[in-house]
């Protein structure tokens, strides 16, 4: 299923051009803003499946930048004060001063992942998170535990895009 706005922009323009950012894709003929990050995430919402290329193409641009802000936290040492600082950037939104982490964390989106106060997370912990992952105030979550909330097609043949 495509989302009908980026179909309708895309098929209006002669060989557009599509640029992509952390929060948007862009056709760059016209400027026109096509998804953005709370789009994207409304439609995961919906429960529909994530079958259209244009909507894998915008979750492997998220995916890039989630791989490079996770590679950075695992290749060394940082302070609980830089991890945080981390994963503002991996989440998209200044995370509690009380969470605490001991990396290595994975994550193939990182947008949608929802902290509460005094959050622990042990090391080792992998978020597949494009369908939303929240943990409340108080939670510790154990080393190697797997978030995942993402489905696809049963049938082989449908999960060539994947």
């Amino acid at each position: 299923m495509e989302l009908p706005i980026f179909r309708k922009l895309v098929t209006s323009i002669r060989n557009p051009f599509i640029h992509y950012t952390s929060n948007a894709v862009y056709l760059c003929h016209s400027k026109s803003k096509i998804m953005e990050l709370n789009d994207f995430i409304a439609y995961v919402e919906t429960g529909a499946l994530l079958e259209s290329k244009e909507i894998h193409q915008f979750m492997h641009q998220m995916g890039d930048e989630a791989r490079r802000i996770t590679f950075q936290l695992n290749s060394s040492y940082h302070t609980q004060e830089e991890i945080r600082q981390l994963l503002s950037q991996l989440f998209g939104y200044e995370v509690p001063a009380s969470l605490n982490v001991f990396p290595p964390l994975y994550s193939d989106f990182g947008k949608n992942i929802h902290v509460g106060e005094n959050v622990f997370i042990n090391a080792c912990c992998h978020f597949q998170d494009h369908g939303g992952v929240y943990i409340g105030d108080g939670c510790q979550i154990g080393h190697n535990v797997v978030f995942a909330t993402l489905n696809h097609c049963v049938e082989s043949e449908k999960r060539g895009i994947t």
